[in-house]
């Protein structure tokens, strides 16, 4: 019995002596000393270098996944505005909403309009800005509009303000108008429809105007931007002003 006891301290004391495990693995030849010294010293390292792999692993990852996002996020933000028509567009993907009679008079007035001038407008609705541009200036003056019953409504109205001999209204798609007689064009549509009528513009005699209610036209710098209050609604209105030939953002004033 005693043998078996100080054959049992004696393993004890030669398994201390041989050291302890560390994430499966032994440390042997280590006291006890000896190892919480060597602990002291090592606070930093790991035990296991697995742990500092995987850690690593997932930091790379996650990197990666970042400057992949990042990088979309940059097409998406430095990509040039589309400057075309939609292959297919509803009859009302420009919804009715008349302009203001004051916001008329003030884009007439931005625009300069004269007698000698051509005024189109593209979505025409009611026919007011073409029936205020030849009551008020004494000009030619045509609208288009895709809506059979606008177009009826716009020629009803210049009738009844005794314009009909200084107008035109026709119906088509705004996309099938050719703008080179046109010496102001007038618009009050969605961003999209004002980015995709450019080729359009840029076909006009330099010089001319184009004035839009609300809405700009990205990528293309305003010559003037004028903002009123309307006396109708009592709502702040935006009106941009761009001359031909028109001026993209970036681009160097020529001398």
């Amino acid at each position: 019995m005693g043998n078996f006891e100080a054959l049992k301290d004696g393993q004890m004391a030669d398994t201390a002596s041989e050291g302890r495990s560390c994430c499966g693995v032994n440390i042997k030849g280590v006291s006890s000393e000896q190892h919480s010294s060597t602990k002291h010293s090592s606070t930093k390292k790991s035990c296991c270098p697995f742990l500092r792999w995987r850690t690593q692993i997932i930091f790379g990852l996650l990197l990666v996944g970042f400057l992949i996002g990042l990088g979309i996020a940059w097409q998406s933000w430095s990509a040039p505005p589309t400057y075309a028509p939609p292959a297919k567009r509803p009859l009302h993907d420009a919804p009715f909403v008349p302009t203001p009679h004051d916001i008329v008079a003030e884009m007439l007035k931005l625009a300069e309009v004269g007698p000698n001038d051509v005024v189109y407008d593209l979505g025409c609705g009611d026919g007011r800005i073409v029936i205020a541009a030849a009551k008020t200036y004494g000009c030619k003056a045509v609208g288009v509009d895709k809506d059979p019953k606008r177009i009826a409504e716009s020629r009803a109205n210049a009738e009844k303000e005794g314009v009909q001999g200084r107008v035109q209204f026709i119906q088509d798609d705004i996309f099938n108008i050719d703008l080179s007689p046109a010496t102001v064009v007038t618009l009050y549509l969605l961003p999209q429809l004002n980015n995709a009528l450019v080729p359009q513009i840029e076909k006009m005699k330099p010089g001319s105007r184009i004035v839009s209610h609300d809405f700009d036209i990205d990528g293309v710098k305003p010559q003037k931007v004028l903002r009123v209050e309307s006396e109708e609604d009592h709502r702040e209105h935006t009106i941009y002003l761009w001359v031909t030939p028109l001026k993209k953002i970036g681009e160097f004033d020529l001398p």
